[in-house]
């Protein structure tokens, strides 16, 4: 399957040099290839999990931090461009069915190659950063780095990538979530706790929400490349009620949360405010419809929805350190 992927890389690189109409690629392109913009969703994890760990009354090393952070965008910018590269490869990503601009590869003639090594480059350089941390802290940090290299590249590379499957929502909320909230919280505390585990299920069920968003839009798209997502599986009018479901299970957990003491009392006033809202981002998101012609604005209003809960969050974390 990689040499097939491979030999077409090879053949649109040398289609699009001989016919002239491959472009270099500029930085505005790289940031298409990565999908910064998506970078959002593992900030939205390490910013929840850097307030709970002041919460359990553990401290941010600045050093630490400084390493963490990059460590975290190159491993989610590495693994994005190796899916921009592999859904361009298998014509997943065509002019035909998909309308997003951001397809780089797909509108602007971009050279494959271009993905591949800002894949490469991306890598290299969490590994360099993920070693740095885990030589100042421990070996479980560079262990559980390479373990979500090596999820992220299986996420769509080899025979049977995740993202073909209906677990890929389960794969990407579970790295995204509750395994980037644990290797947090175990950076600056040096243990990991189940009440930790459980004030990360929120960031689960948000990031699955954006998933099952972006797949209820490539549906047909993905359909005629034999993908079986869980969009796919249980059909469209379950699968937007899925996006909406996963989404208000985020706040409902957090409100769990709260209930039983989990997370500050503080987080009362912005969770009952987050509700209140999320109620019209969802009545905004059901008049668009999920389309590959909507996909665009339903992308914002999910990337939305993730920033909504990190401001819940952190609101609530925020007013408790202040009355303390």
């Amino acid at each position: 399957m990689l040499k097939k992927h491979e030999a077409r890389r090879k053949k649109i690189y040398a289609q699009r040099k001989k016919s002239g109409t491959m472009s270099a690629m500029n930085f505005k392109q790289f940031l298409s290839i990565v999908e910064m913009r998506t970078k959002i969703i593992s900030m939205s994890t390490l910013a929840v999990a850097l307030c709970y760990t002041l919460y359990e009354g553990f401290s941010i090393d600045p050093l630490l931090l400084a390493l963490l952070v990059p460590a975290i965008l190159f491993v989610d910018m590495g693994t994005t461009a190796v899916n921009t590269l592999l859904d361009f490869l298998r014509g997943t990503d065509n002019a035909e069915t998909n309308k997003e601009p951001m397809k780089v590869l797909v509108h602007e003639q971009v050279s494959p190659n271009a993905a591949l090594w800002s894949a490469l480059g991306c890598y290299a350089a969490a590994g360099i950063f993920g070693a740095a941390l885990s030589f100042l802290t421990s070996w479980h940090i560079a262990a559980a780095g390479a373990l979500s290299i090596l999820v992220g590249a299986a996420y769509t590379a080899g025979p049977f990538p995740i993202s073909r499957t209906p677990v890929g929502e389960i794969f990407a909320g579970g790295f995204l979530g509750s395994v980037l909230f644990a290797v947090v919280f175990y950076t600056f505390s040096g243990t990991l706790t189940f009440k930790a585990i459980l004030v990360s299920l929120p960031s689960f069920f948000i990031i699955a929400s954006v998933l099952t968003a972006n797949n209820t839009c490539d549906m047909e798209g993905d359909a005629q490349n034999g993908r079986k997502t869980l969009s796919i599986v249980i059909g469209r009018p379950r699968a937007e009620a899925l996006v909406y479901a996963l989404g208000s299970m985020g706040f409902l957990s957090l409100a769990a949360l709260y209930y039983y003491g989990v997370v500050p009392p503080t987080i009362r006033f912005p969770l009952g405010l987050g509700l209140f809202a999320l109620f019209f981002l969802y009545k905004k998101m059901h008049t668009l419809g999920f389309s590959h012609d909507t996909k665009h604005l339903i992308m914002q209003y999910v990337s939305l929805l993730v920033v909504l809960y990190t401001l819940v969050a952190a609101a609530g974390y925020g007013w408790y350190f202040l009355i303390i």
